[in-house]
């Protein structure tokens, strides 16, 4: 008889000489098919959703450590500011005692 390729490669009769249980055994092996596609979709939504989490996770993550950064960066320059002060008046201080000599 004639047969109808359809998608998966599975080869279904159209004739109406094939006999019922060779119809049958093709539509279960397509209610299979269609099963594992359904499971094997459903694993790759999970894994999209996983991947999703944890990007949203790294996200959060880095922008709490770009907020981290400036506030070190800040109290880095509060502090140089600070050397800085301490150095010319170490300096002044030395040349008042050098006058003083």
């Amino acid at each position: 008889g004639q047969s109808e390729r359809v998608p998966g490669d599975v080869a279904v009769a159209t004739t109406a000489t094939t006999s019922v249980p060779v119809l049958w055994g093709q539509r279960e092996r397509l209610q299979e098919e269609l099963n594992e596609e359904r499971e094997m979709r459903r694993g790759r939504a999970l894994a999209l959703s996983a991947l999703d989490e944890a990007l949203r996770r790294l996200r959060a993550e880095l922008v709490e450590e770009k907020g981290l950064m400036r506030e070190t960066e800040d109290a880095r320059m509060v502090s140089v500011g600070r050397a800085d002060s301490a150095d010319r008046a170490l300096e002044e201080l030395q040349e008042e005692h050098e006058g003083l000599l």
